[in-house]
């Protein structure tokens, strides 16, 4: 995998069904589930220093190959998972916001120390679409240790800088959003 897969046009890549509009229409992506599914919560979370893919090393601009990664799926109340979500934090940001990382628990990154924060700055969207093979979904699969049907991965990252300090948050859509008409809510 190379940083070539990612594009800022979401039309350079094929998504094969209704989860563009959501990869499109909600720049608040947790936001987006709870005013359209109703609440949300974290299914499964792994957090720890651990191996960047060579894609988030590049998008993070990073030599070092290893950096804090967050690992989350998210899940409606009714046990549908509708996300899975790598955070890339470079070390020069855990750092220099240890105590506000550790103390996010199964709180959602964004809502409590993104968005609203004038000290951040959220880069533009890119766009890919992944297949079952990709590391990122073989991330998935180790974490809710289980395996599903072959399915396109459509995905969408953007990188925060926050006081000029990068993190990567890159998000996966999971095959039941197709199953979800997106309506502009938020």
């Amino acid at each position: 995998m190379n940083a070539r897969l990612w594009h800022k046009d979401i039309d350079a890549i094929t998504i094969p069904d209704a989860r563009k509009q959501w990869l499109l229409g909600a720049s608040r992506l947790v936001q987006a589930f709870k005013a359209n599914l109703g609440e949300v919560q974290i299914e499964a979370l792994q957090e720890g220093r651990n191996k960047l893919f060579a894609d988030e090393q590049a998008a993070l601009q990073l030599e070092d190959k290893e950096a804090h990664i967050r690992q989350i799926v998210i899940a409606t109340k009714d046990g549908h998972r509708l996300s899975y979500a790598r955070v890339a934090i470079a070390d020069e940001t855990y750092e220099a916001y240890a105590q506000q990382f550790s103390g996010l628990g199964r709180q959602f990154i964004g809502d409590s120390l993104l968005y609203n924060n004038k000290d951040v700055i959220r880069q533009p969207f890119e766009f890919a679409c992944f297949d079952d093979a990709s590391v990122y979904a073989q991330a998935f699969f180790q974490l809710v240790q289980s395996r599903a049907e072959s399915q396109p991965w459509p995905a969408r990252r953007s990188v925060f800088l926050w006081q000029n300090r990068p993190l990567l948050i890159t998000e996966f859509l999971l095959p039941y959003l197709a199953t979800v008409p997106y309506t502009n809510t938020i």
